[in-house]
This record gives structure tokens, sequence and C-alpha cells, in this order.
């Protein structure tokens, strides 16, 4: 997984968002956009999704991480190193002076484990944008445009590239907000079952 080493990375402080909370931008020294590109296919069993199933311009995607690979232990050097970077703005992004461990305690973090079984490999968290300027671009395994409507993410392997877009905070809870802006999605191929 060749990234831009977490260490380039900057916190900026926090934005106000149209539902009440707030973003705090994460770009690099320069103040350009962090992108992530996971060094091997990655799977989403569960396809993407809105919450409640109600439609939506903006999608959940949620990869699964294989155990023990270099993208799960980014992604958990990257967690902490957010939980330090939103401890030096705590004032500014939770509006008080709280303890690291404080700050440790409100941070979601970016791998969700399983806890009712054994054996699943964690996932990350991702929104797919449908429509709009940062509309999520997929690529089929030929590498042409494909309308992400069309896709079963399910049944593909997928290559994503993810915009960190920063860390949302919101009541008494913060994470990041990884945006898909391009995936590359191959179909397994297809066998006569005769």
């Amino acid at each position: 997984m060749a990234n831009l080493p977490i260490s380039e990375f900057k916190l900026s402080p926090p934005l106000p968002t149209k539902g009440g909370g707030r973003i705090a931008p994460i770009t690099d020294q320069g103040n350009t956009a962090i992108n992530i590109k996971p060094g091997t296919d990655l799977r989403a069993p569960y396809g993407a999704s809105t919450w409640g199933g109600e439609p939506s311009t903006r999608m959940n995607l949620d990869l699964s991480i294989p155990t023990g690979s270099p993208e799960e232990a980014y992604f958990k050097a990257l967690d902490e190193w957010a939980i330090t970077a939103a401890f030096e703005i705590r004032r500014e992004l939770f509006k008080k002076d709280l303890t690291q461990e404080q700050v440790a305690g409100l941070f979601k973090p970016s791998l969700t484990y399983s806890t009712k079984f054994e054996g699943y490999y964690p996932t990350l968290r991702t929104k797919l944008s449908c429509e709009g300027p940062r509309k999520t671009r997929c690529w089929n395994g030929d590498k042409q445009p494909v309308m992400v409507e069309n896709v079963d993410f399910s049944s593909c392997e997928l290559t994503p590239m993810l915009t960190v877009k920063g860390l949302w905070c919101q009541s008494n809870s913060v994470g990041f907000v990884f945006n898909v802006a391009d995936i590359l999605c191959k179909e397994p191929p297809k066998e006569c079952p005769f």
C-alpha cells in the first residue's frame, strides 16, 4: 500500500456542516486532499446501501479489510494519528477541554470488527456519491466507465480510490469521512454450470 505517509497529514480547524455538526478538513502539508488507494482488491459483501433503505444521492459501501493486511495496519495507524490530531484542536472541535483519553473515547474507529461472528474481516465504511460534482466514478474490469447504479458491488472485486474528507464531529462522537472518488469493479468470470 503506497500512500502518502500519515506523518504528512494536516488537520485543519473545523467548519460547520449543514446538519449542525462540524468537519475538520484533512489535507497534506500543501493543502491538497488526501487520497488512499489500497494495495489489494477488496470486497463489499453487503453491496452499497442507504440508511433505512431510503433513496439517497449518497450510499454506504462497507469494504472488507483483510485481517493482518497492510491496509488494516494503515487504518489503525491513521486512527492513532487522528486521536492525537483531534486532541490538539479539541477546544475548536468539541467546544470544550478534554483529555486525550476522553478524545479517544469519543473517536469512532475506521474499522468495525464483528462482535457476533468470528472470522469475519473488519469493515471500512465509505461513501459513494451518485450525483453532483463529486459523483463517484466507476470503472469495469476493462477500465471503461459504468454508472454507479448499474454495479452489483457485492459480487465484484473492488479497487477504490478513497478521498479522506476530514474528521466529522457530531454531538459526542468523532470519526473519519472516506469518500469513494473512483472505484474499479471487476466482476468474477461467469462459468457455465453444465
